[in-house]
């Protein structure tokens, strides 16, 4: 295993900071979906109750608005959670490079462990 000759610019105090900027930016993300969500509500039923408004919202068939909606607010809360996980790692990196024993740092070396960040499948369909 080979490393570079030169040593990075960053210190264990940025990725300890990158946290929480991650943190911060997962939850400008949570508000303005949820914004974007309300202002829809705000709308109400604009499909209507006819059979093309019922099937548009999904109540025919089970697909449509109101399922991709649903399936819109998952995939926005797994990219959230990703930016938290993303910053609690980089947060975890800056602890380790603090305590790093820079004489056996090559002996440290491992990679971050945790639950696959997913894109959950749509069950939506485009007519």
């Amino acid at each position: 295993m080979s490393f570079p000759s030169e040593p990075t610019d960053i210190s264990p105090a940025d990725l300890k900071r990158r946290k929480e900027d991650f943190h911060a930016e997962s939850d400008e993300l949570a508000t303005a979906f949820a914004k974007a969500m309300a202002d829809l509500d705000a709308l109400g039923a604009f499909w209507g109750n006819d059979e093309v408004g019922r099937k548009f919202a999904g109540a025919v068939g089970g697909t449509g608005y109101l399922a991709a909606r649903d399936e819109a607010k998952s995939h926005v809360e797994g990219i959230g959670n990703g930016y938290r996980k993303i910053g609690d790692n980089l947060g975890l990196v800056g602890e380790n490079v603090t305590g790093a024993n820079w004489a056996t740092v090559g002996e440290m070396v491992k990679a971050v462990v945790g639950p696959e960040i997913g894109a959950p499948g749509s069950k939506a369909e485009l007519e």
